[in-house]
Protein backbone atom coordinates (compact mmCIF):
# COMPACT_ATOMS: atom_id res chain seq x y z
CA UNK A 1 0.00 0.00 0.00
CA UNK A 2 1.85 3.52 -1.17
CA UNK A 3 0.30 6.75 0.64
CA UNK A 4 1.27 10.52 -0.73
CA UNK A 5 1.13 12.84 1.84
CA UNK A 6 1.43 16.17 1.02
CA UNK A 7 3.29 17.98 3.70
CA UNK A 8 1.94 21.66 4.74
CA UNK A 9 5.45 23.20 5.41
CA UNK A 10 5.45 26.44 3.65
CA UNK A 11 5.63 28.44 6.81
CA UNK A 12 8.76 26.57 8.36
CA UNK A 13 11.47 27.85 5.88
CA UNK A 14 11.37 24.52 4.02
CA UNK A 15 11.94 24.81 -0.12
CA UNK A 16 7.92 25.79 -1.75
CA UNK A 17 7.78 23.03 -3.85
CA UNK A 18 10.50 20.12 -3.87
CA UNK A 19 9.53 17.87 -6.63
CA UNK A 20 11.36 14.52 -4.81
CA UNK A 21 9.42 12.92 -2.31
CA UNK A 22 10.94 11.71 0.57
CA UNK A 23 10.40 7.74 0.67
CA UNK A 24 9.10 6.03 3.88
CA UNK A 25 9.15 2.27 4.08
CA UNK A 26 7.48 0.79 7.06
CA UNK A 27 7.24 -2.69 6.14
CA UNK A 28 3.49 -3.40 4.65
CA UNK A 29 3.38 0.73 4.69
CA UNK A 30 5.11 2.52 2.43
CA UNK A 31 4.70 6.21 2.48
CA UNK A 32 5.55 9.21 -0.28
CA UNK A 33 5.95 12.52 1.80
CA UNK A 34 5.88 15.62 -0.74
CA UNK A 35 6.84 19.30 0.16
CA UNK A 36 3.82 21.27 -1.48
CA UNK A 37 2.97 24.42 -1.15
CA UNK A 38 0.42 24.22 -3.67
CA UNK A 39 -1.26 21.84 -0.72
CA UNK A 40 -0.27 24.74 1.98
CA UNK A 41 -2.01 27.95 0.39
CA UNK A 42 -5.07 25.28 -0.77
CA UNK A 43 -5.38 24.06 3.28
CA UNK A 44 -5.17 27.53 5.01
CA UNK A 45 -7.28 29.56 2.21
CA UNK A 46 -9.94 26.95 2.56
CA UNK A 47 -10.07 27.48 6.50
CA UNK A 48 -9.25 31.13 6.66
CA UNK A 49 -12.89 30.82 3.98
CA UNK A 50 -14.68 29.34 6.60
CA UNK A 51 -17.24 27.95 4.33
CA UNK A 52 -18.12 25.06 6.38
CA UNK A 53 -19.34 24.23 9.79
CA UNK A 54 -15.86 21.80 10.24
CA UNK A 55 -13.60 24.82 9.27
CA UNK A 56 -11.01 25.50 11.67
CA UNK A 57 -11.82 29.35 12.87
CA UNK A 58 -8.38 29.39 14.93
CA UNK A 59 -7.11 30.35 11.04
CA UNK A 60 -9.03 33.37 11.01
CA UNK A 61 -8.33 33.89 14.73
CA UNK A 62 -4.26 34.17 14.03
CA UNK A 63 -5.08 36.66 10.85
CA UNK A 64 -7.75 38.98 13.71
CA UNK A 65 -5.14 38.11 16.70
CA UNK A 66 -2.91 40.14 18.45
CA UNK A 67 -0.20 40.12 15.52
CA UNK A 68 -2.15 42.85 14.14
CA UNK A 69 -2.14 41.55 10.64
CA UNK A 70 -6.15 41.33 10.40
CA UNK A 71 -8.05 40.39 7.63
CA UNK A 72 -9.11 43.12 5.09
CA UNK A 73 -12.52 43.50 3.27
CA UNK A 74 -10.11 43.19 0.07
CA UNK A 75 -9.41 39.57 1.72
CA UNK A 76 -12.49 38.76 2.43
CA UNK A 77 -13.86 39.21 -1.31
CA UNK A 78 -11.30 37.34 -2.34
CA UNK A 79 -12.34 34.13 0.40
CA UNK A 80 -15.49 34.52 -0.62
CA UNK A 81 -14.91 33.88 -4.40
CA UNK A 82 -13.19 30.90 -3.14
CA UNK A 83 -16.45 30.00 -1.03
CA UNK A 84 -18.61 29.87 -4.06
CA UNK A 85 -16.39 27.22 -5.60
CA UNK A 86 -16.36 25.37 -2.35
CA UNK A 87 -20.10 25.42 -1.70
CA UNK A 88 -20.20 24.59 -5.46
CA UNK A 89 -17.32 21.12 -5.41
CA UNK A 90 -18.31 20.22 -1.44
CA UNK A 91 -15.88 18.04 -0.02
CA UNK A 92 -14.13 15.96 -2.15
CA UNK A 93 -15.43 17.51 -5.41
CA UNK A 94 -12.46 18.15 -6.75
CA UNK A 95 -10.52 21.11 -5.06
CA UNK A 96 -8.90 18.73 -2.69
CA UNK A 97 -7.81 16.21 -5.47
CA UNK A 98 -6.62 19.46 -7.32
CA UNK A 99 -4.75 21.05 -4.80
CA UNK A 100 -3.61 18.10 -2.28
CA UNK A 101 -0.98 17.43 -4.93
CA UNK A 102 2.63 17.99 -5.12
CA UNK A 103 2.51 19.67 -8.08
CA UNK A 104 3.37 23.52 -8.48
CA UNK A 105 -0.49 26.16 -8.77
CA UNK A 106 -0.41 25.82 -12.77
CA UNK A 107 0.62 22.01 -12.95
CA UNK A 108 -2.16 21.40 -10.17
CA UNK A 109 -5.11 23.71 -12.10
CA UNK A 110 -3.65 22.06 -15.30
CA UNK A 111 -4.35 18.33 -14.04
CA UNK A 112 -7.78 19.60 -12.50
CA UNK A 113 -8.65 20.90 -15.21
CA UNK A 114 -7.82 17.65 -17.36
CA UNK A 115 -9.51 15.47 -14.68
CA UNK A 116 -12.85 17.13 -14.45
CA UNK A 117 -12.68 18.24 -11.20
CA UNK A 118 -12.47 22.20 -11.95
CA UNK A 119 -13.79 24.19 -14.90
CA UNK A 120 -12.21 26.87 -16.64
CA UNK A 121 -14.33 29.36 -14.43
CA UNK A 122 -13.36 28.09 -11.26
CA UNK A 123 -10.20 27.75 -11.69
CA UNK A 124 -9.54 31.29 -12.95
CA UNK A 125 -11.23 32.19 -9.26
CA UNK A 126 -8.87 29.70 -7.69
CA UNK A 127 -5.59 31.46 -9.55
CA UNK A 128 -6.93 34.17 -8.87
CA UNK A 129 -7.78 33.93 -5.28
CA UNK A 130 -4.28 32.30 -4.90
CA UNK A 131 -2.31 34.79 -6.19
Amino acid sequence: MAIRIAVLLGLLGVPAQDPKPEIVDAGALKCEIHISRTAHLFHVVDQLAEWSPFCHKQYGRHFGGKDGLGITEADRGMLARHTSVRVERGWGGGLEQTFYSPLDLEGAIKAGLDAGHLTAEQASIEREVFA
